[in-house]
């Protein structure tokens, strides 16, 4: 299994609000997902 970091942001933020949260889950949803839809190209998003 990769190693996976989190932001601070979530955290201490993210987590500290929302104790029923676990990392394991995260992960989980991640590496199996139910559905993918990918983006597209979207000129007006870039960001210059």
């Amino acid at each position: 299994m990769p190693k996976y970091t989190f932001t601070n942001y979530f955290e201490n933020d993210v987590l500290t609000k929302r104790p029923y949260l676990k990392k394991e889950w995260c992960i989980y949803v991640i590496e199996n997902p139910i559905r993918c839809e990918p983006q597209g190209e979207h000129p007006s998003l870039d960001i210059e």
